[in-house]
């Protein structure tokens, strides 16, 4: 399904997307939030979902977004890969005024133009992202002429599988394995192994459970990824997840 806002008679929006499961939308986007002047979107917590089967963005961020966004324990596959006609990747930036924290996400097979398609934005801050791409996919892509190292501040990231330049602009990358437990269909378990290089290795962020509800930190860190690893707690994220209606979405 495809959760898609337009706000026509609100100056400030504030919403909560999160503990949803959002998926088979092979020719359109995930989440997207856009609107036009003299309307504001800001506040926007996404966080706890399952985004996958998505054409174009998972996440899009667009015409007057703001400030306030936090994104965070999200897992995310299999997007950016279809035929719609529009851009396509993870998460998508289109407006010059976009904040956004963007933390504990995982991100895997993602298509078009890469995890992080930022066009547009004036501050983005990530940190213990895994972002695991195939042959010929991309990280990151960003207009010309972007300013990545006054726009984009980034720490403690995953960036695995991609042949493109690690970003100069993170100052604390890790290049290995994050090493799943099983990330292909039909399993898809994005559970950390026991020598996952994802364990203990995080900085310390605003949230305090993952994405199954384990305090953080479980070691002496946080976990990179939206999972922290807790030994004999395995569980799994199945392509045989029943689509349902998106549930905790408040506004206000």
């Amino acid at each position: 399904m495809r959760l898609k806002i337009n706000i026509f008679s609100l100056l400030i929006f504030i919403a909560v997307i999160a503990f949803s499961h959002i998926w088979d939308n092979k020719t359109g986007r995930g989440i997207q939030f856009y609107d036009t002047d003299p309307y504001e979107i800001k506040n926007i917590s996404i966080h706890d979902n399952v985004i996958h089967d998505i054409g174009l963005h998972g996440i899009a961020l667009s015409d007057h977004t703001t400030a306030g966004i936090s994104i965070y324990n999200n897992i995310m596959y299999n997007v950016g890969n279809g035929t719609g006609d529009g851009s396509k990747g993870g998460i998508g930036f289109a407006w010059d005024f976009v904040e956004a924290a963007i933390f504990n996400n995982i991100f895997y097979d993602i298509g078009g133009d890469g995890v992080f398609d930022l066009n547009q934005a004036t501050s983005i801050s990530l940190k213990n992202n895994i972002s695991y791409v195939n042959t010929g996919q991309n990280w990151y892509t960003g207009d010309v002429g972007f300013d990545w190292n006054k726009i984009v501040t980034a720490i403690n990231n995953i960036w695995y599988g991609s042949s493109q330049l690690l970003p100069s602009w993170d100052t604390s990358p890790i290049t290995s394995n994050p090493k799943f437990v099983d990330p292909v269909s039909p399993t898809r378990n994005f559970h950390l192994q026991a020598d996952s290089p994802a364990i203990d290795t995080g900085t310390i962020v605003s949230v305090s459970k993952d994405f199954d509800g384990i305090i953080r930190p479980q070691g002496l860190a946080y976990d990179i990824g939206a999972y922290e690893y807790v030994s004999g707690a395995i569980q799994t994220i199945s392509d045989t997840i029943a689509s349902s209606v998106p549930t905790g979405l408040a506004v206000m």
